[in-house]
């Protein structure tokens, strides 16, 4: 509920996420909920793969 108060959203939505139910979140959305809780946001774009079908997103902690 405290990590929920810093975001500025409701504990079942930030539970959703936490649970990998990324669908109901803007990436502007869970950039900001990550800086309030002190963390630095990364984001890095690779070149492209050619042997890759998609592009896929990568998260490291």
């Amino acid at each position: 509920m405290e990590a929920a108060r810093r975001c500025g959203t409701g504990q079942p939505t930030l539970s959703k996420v936490l649970r990998g139910r990324m669908e109901s979140v803007t990436i502007d959305r869970l950039t900001a909920w990550l800086m309030a809780l002190g963390r630095t946001v990364e984001i890095r774009i690779r070149p492209f793969d050619a042997k890759a079908k998609t592009g896929h997103l990568v998260t490291t902690h």
